[in-house]
């Protein structure tokens, strides 16, 4: 649409080399364009995951530290017996995965709990 618009402009009034330039800079703006919005959305995405994690992570840590809460965003039934495991390392989140896997278990698991 925005070459059209500018083909339509500079009908006649530039030589084919002109318009040819006008037009491949353009599209070299547009795609600068589409790399910002790109990155920005993949940033503020970014930035919800995190803030998601950390809510969970706060959510927990109040837990472990005894207090009655409603834990519907856990997807995680408390009234269940449980069993407490601390991990930390590479490879910590996958195995307590497999550890919970195994188990026939779900897994209640927040990254940098302070217990």
């Amino acid at each position: 649409m925005i070459s059209d618009f500018v083909f339509q402009e500079a009908y006649g009034r530039l030589s084919p080399s002109e318009l040819k330039r006008v037009l491949r800079s353009l599209g070299l703006a547009v795609d600068r364009l589409l790399r910002a919005a790109t990155a920005a959305y993949a940033e503020e995405a970014d930035a919800l995951g995190r803030s998601r994690d950390r809510d969970r992570v706060v959510l927990i840590e109040r837990l472990l530290a005894g207090q009655l809460l409603e834990a519907e965003g856990l997807e995680y039934d408390l009234a269940l017996s449980h069993l407490g495991v601390c991990a930390a390392g590479p490879g910590a989140a996958d195995a307590l995965r497999a550890l919970a896997r195994s188990a026939d278990a779900r897994l209640l698991a927040g990254s940098q709990v302070r217990v």
